[in-house]
């Protein structure tokens, strides 16, 4: 039999702007096509299949140009950890979405993330996707924070992840 060959998933978060516009960013998609490009160029191309997954919001929120939503980065990771097989449609439009299969024990996940991320304090880490919510300047509220990516949810989305390594 002929080995199979193992993956090497390159998801990339990118987030230049947000529902609150005082919370953009000019730096952040750049930060995340960059880092795909080196990831995928690397000698990771040696030892494993790449398939880069590219995740940015740098048109108008809400439209075809913002994939860098908490709702699609969770599909990326439902897909990784065989949740639904079909493509949602948080995914439509994003390169290389319908590659997205279950990881194998002998796949490497690797997660990028250009954008804020904030501490509350109870040492709870938020990242924070493209479709934040709305508020005054940049005020932070508990009902804003419910919109964040927390590190439970983070943790609970991976837990399905079956990869070997996971960076």
């Amino acid at each position: 039999l002929t080995p199979v060959r193992p993956r090497a998933y390159v998801v990339s978060v990118g987030v230049n702007e947000y529902e609150n516009p005082a919370w953009g960013l000019r730096f952040a998609v750049s930060d995340a096509k960059r880092m795909e490009e080196a990831l995928v160029t690397s000698r990771l191309a040696k030892q494993y299949e790449v398939i880069p997954v590219l995740l940015t919001s740098e048109g108008r929120i809400g439209g075809s140009q913002d994939h860098a939503t908490k709702a699609a980065f969770r599909a990326v990771l439902e897909r990784l950890a065989g949740v639904g097989m079909d493509l949602p449609p948080e995914l439509k439009g994003v390169i290389n979405a319908d590659r997205l299969v279950p990881a194998r024990p002998d796949d490497l996940v690797i997660l990028t993330v250009s954008s804020h991320g904030y501490t509350d304090e109870k040492g709870m880490f938020y990242l924070i996707a493209s479709d934040s919510g709305q508020t005054d300047g940049r005020q932070i509220t508990p009902s804003l924070m419910k919109k964040w990516i927390s590190s439970d949810e983070l943790w609970e989305w991976l837990r399905g992840v079956d990869g070997g390594d996971l960076l």
